[in-house]
């Protein structure tokens, strides 16, 4: 479910990277970064479901997170974000929910490894 949401939050950035951000300086270019760390993020979390792709996933949604509020509330790069708009705000949900289900993944896995041990 982790790698699906992280999969999501990439598309919506390439989404909107190509209706509204390719022209935006600095930050164009900081979300086709984050469509590509989402690939990976969620190839390793496909590949592998080891620890490293859950804590990425976690980096990378709390990070996007952070982004998008700073330049909501605030200037990230010299660019604010203007308004509520529906992709940003899918964008936000979907990374909310992403960390949330990392962050599950890790609990379930500890709860197993009691089990066992």
């Amino acid at each position: 479910m982790t790698g699906v949401l992280i999969l999501v939050g990439g598309l919506i950035h390439l989404q909107d990277w190509f209706e509204l951000i390719r022209n935006v300086p600095k930050i164009g270019p900081l979300f086709l970064f984050n469509v590509a760390v989402s690939v990976i993020v969620a190839g390793l979390l496909f590949v592998r479901r080891g620890w490293f792709g859950i804590v990425a996933a976690i980096g990378l949604s709390v990070g996007t997170l952070a982004g998008f509020l700073l330049a909501r509330y605030g200037t990230l790069f010299e660019y604010s974000e203007p308004m509520w708009r529906t992709t940003a705000v899918l964008a936000a949900v979907v990374e909310v929910a992403a960390a949330a289900a990392a962050v599950a993944t890790i609990i379930a896995k500890r709860r197993s490894a009691q089990a066992v041990a």
